[in-house]
């Protein structure tokens, strides 16, 4: 598949970096999310979710190793293909770089950091999801509620994988052995579909034409723009685990 907004050419591979379990919709809303790694050959892996806001569907993957200010480019082709959706990057250690390669490269829908332990948290100027003692543990525990309630549905088995060594310590530390980078970007993708909705966040993305939404924002006046809808690349099967 070609995507000519940057002429960034995905090619299919038996095991790439990118895998894809259904290719964007114009109809739909997606949240993309990234945990960054120093894109050393022999350390930690980088990754990123792609999840659809409606239906909680995790539909693409990447996972490798990959230079910070690199991958905040990728990001942004990634964001572009499903729809401007919004971006969260954690932004701890070289996710900063990450953000910033985002940003000069053109891409505008990024999250931007709340004040969690506010009843109602404004938005600031910070750019990212900073995870910290006090955000780990919420996004933690809210991705495990998601996963038992259904909220998302996961088709990676690798991801799963992840998951499944994914624990909480006796000093109160989490942590995956040996990795554990699927599990934070899903994380905080999770963590995005709060915020998706939003005004701030839906500026960019166009109602496609002839949609639900479109015929409503026609026939009556007082709906904006901004109200809120209801309800290498490996094609991969869907599998439910």
């Amino acid at each position: 598949h070609v995507y000519s907004q940057r002429n960034v050419e995905f090619r299919e591979v038996e095991d790439g970096e990118f895998s894809v379990w259904e290719s964007p919709d114009p109809s739909k809303v997606y949240v993309i999310a990234a945990d960054v790694a120093e894109g050393l050959s022999y350390g930690d892996y980088s990754s990123a979710h792609v999840i659809d806001a409606t239906s909680g569907d995790v539909v693409a993957h990447w996972h490798g190793r990959i230079e910070p200010d690199l991958f905040g480019e990728l990001l942004a082709e990634i964001g572009w293909w499903y729809n401007h959706g919004l971006l969260g990057i954690e932004s701890n250690n070289h996710g900063l770089t990450s953000i910033k390669a985002a940003q000069r490269y053109g891409y505008k829908n990024l999250y931007k950091a709340r004040q969690l332990n506010k009843a109602h948290a404004q938005p600031t100027q910070t750019l990212g999801w900073r995870t910290t003692n006090t955000s780990k543990p919420l996004m933690i525990d809210e991705l495990a509620a998601s996963i038992r309630d259904g909220g998302i549905n996961i088709y990676c088995a690798r991801t799963i994988a992840e998951l499944r060594t994914y624990v909480r310590k006796q000093n109160g530390k989490m942590g995956g052995s040996p990795h554990d980078d699927r599990v934070i970007s899903l994380a905080i993708a999770n963590q995005m579909l709060k915020y998706v909705w939003l005004p701030e966040f839906r500026g960019e993305v166009s109602v496609p034409y002839n949609s639900l939404l479109w015929w409503e924002q026609h026939l009556f006046s007082e709906v904006g723009e901004n109200r809120v809808p209801i309800g290498g690349h490996n094609v991969r099967t869907r599998t439910r685990y």
